[in-house]
């Protein structure tokens, strides 16, 4: 099977799983920003911000092993090397409560509503991961896409259902939505290891893969300082108003370009690693330079078209608090989610097969230093819209020492025909919608992408880009 339709058949059969959740944030963003004051949104957008951080500290890095160490493998190193995961995880797990509280009183909120909307979602979230990692090793992709678009549509019911039926806050909005999160990893995690089958643990196999992870914890929690501290230091220089209206913005323009990065990457990570493990490093690296290209000419057109659209993407979408502001930060926050996802699933993924997984956390240090100053310079003099080009300077930063990084130890060659094929097409495509007329009507802008995507897809064909694939 070809590169293409290698990346093709694996985006396409986990799409769901990605699109699903990903219009239900939209849902979510809709409802509640017309529900919510944008304190009470907020609110909610830390226990999103904390619950990311921790589980990016004491999850990812350990699913990312499992990821990296199970593919490949006999169904009995399999099931040996689960084993001993299902033992460890809950204690790495208890780490995170005393984390969770910490973070939980720096808010100025009731500390035992805060915290326990914390602790719900990063159980949730941690053990929903924990079985979908599992289901992917397999190829599991009909159980991972079950598991994956049943969760959030159920959590959408139920969080509008309590909303109503309680009172309109972000404690019963994120105790609702994140409970269901919490039954659903429970659920789907003694499935996934139901389908491995219980062996006598492998110690040695959980210590080669630890010795790999480990090192992905200081990459994520940076990785995790970065998309929060913005958050922080709004909360903090210019209110939870402030972070409420930057969130909602942030759930409209980063989802979309978040959910193109990870559907190329979900099947086309674990096929990267079987590649490289079994026919070396050079069709590793051609299959690698095909996803790059594959993944930019799905996500180059997509921020831009946000950033020409964000007043009529606001004016839909958010509730009229949220709007002036809104629409101002929605380029930059495209502009990060590309920078962010490039550095995150093409280049970072060197690092991952030389297993030099600590190089990340170098990429990211300056990356963390520059939000942080550029944070404490622009949100006093420009609110939200400092916050968010802070953020896209940052990825600008991680982005670059990653490239150069990782060509020390695999030198990637950039597809330059492709990248200036799409280029061109997406030029085509702007220069079109600019002429298009400012219209927030629905209608409008429906038809308005049909054509951006019509155009800049016949463009595509037309210069050729189909050629490099066949």
């Amino acid at each position: 099977m070809s590169a293409t339709s290698s990346l093709l058949k694996l985006t396409l059969g986990y799409a769901p799983s990605l699109i699903i959740p990903r219009l239900i944030a939209f849902c979510i963003v809709l409802i509640f920003t017309r529900l919510l004051t944008p304190e009470q949104f907020g609110l909610y957008a830390l226990v999103l911000s904390f619950g990311e951080m921790i589980y990016a500290a004491f999850v990812n890095w350990f699913a990312v092993g499992m990821t990296r160490h199970l593919p490949g493998r006999s169904a009995e190193h399999q099931a040996k090397l689960m084993s001993a995961a299902v033992i460890v995880f809950p204690v790495i797990l208890c780490f995170a409560v005393p984390i969770a509280y910490f973070l939980s009183l720096t808010v100025d909120t009731e500390l035992t509503h805060f915290l326990a909307c914390l602790l719900v979602y990063v159980l949730g979230r941690s053990l929903q991961q924990f079985g979908l990692t599992l289901l992917r090793v397999k190829e599991l992709q009909v159980s991972y896409v079950v598991c994956e678009t049943l969760r959030p549509i159920l959590a959408l019911l139920c969080a509008v259902a309590f909303t109503f039926a309680f009172d309109k806050n972000y404690f019963v909005l994120s105790l609702s939505f994140f409970g269901v999160t919490l039954i659903f990893g429970g659920i789907t995690s003694s499935y996934a290891v139901r389908q491995y089958g219980w062996a006598s643990p492998d110690w040695a196999a959980l210590k080669a893969m630890l010795r790999y992870a480990i090192p992905l914890i200081a990459v994520f929690t940076l990785s995790a300082i970065i998309a929060m501290t913005d958050r922080l230091m709004l909360n903090e220089l210019s209110g939870i108003a402030a972070v409420g209206i930057y969130a909602a913005a942030f759930a409209l323009a980063k989802p979309p370009l978040d959910m193109i990065f990870n559907a190329v990457n979900l099947g086309g990570f674990a096929k990267l690693i079987a590649i490289y493990n079994s026919d070396g490093s050079e069709k590793a690296l051609q299959f690698l330079q095909k996803k790059l290209s594959f993944v930019l000419a799905l996500a180059l057109p997509a921020a831009v078209g946000i950033t020409l659209f964000a007043q009529t993407i606001t004016q839909l979408l958010l509730g009229e608090a949220y709007r002036e502001q809104g629409q101002e930060i929605l380029s930059w926050i495209a502009i990060a989610a590309v920078l962010a996802g490039l550095k995150h699933f093409i280049f970072d993924q060197i690092f991952h097969l030389t297993e030099k997984t600590w190089l990340q956390s170098v990429t990211l240090i300056p990356a963390v230093v520059c939000n942080i100053v550029m944070n404490f310079i622009l949100i006093p003099e420009l609110g939200p819209q400092g916050a968010a080009l802070s953020t896209a300077c940052a990825y600008g930063a991680a982005l670059c020492g990653s490239i150069y990084l990782s060509a020390q130890y695999l030198p990637f060659q950039l597809p330059y025909k492709d990248m200036g094929r799409i280029v061109l097409a997406t030029c085509t495509m702007t220069i079109l919608l600019l002429f298009w007329p400012s219209d927030p009507a629905a209608l409008s802008f429906v038809l308005a992408v049909i054509l951006g995507i019509t155009v800049y897809g016949v463009c595509l064909y037309l210069v050729g880009f189909q050629k490099s694939f066949s």
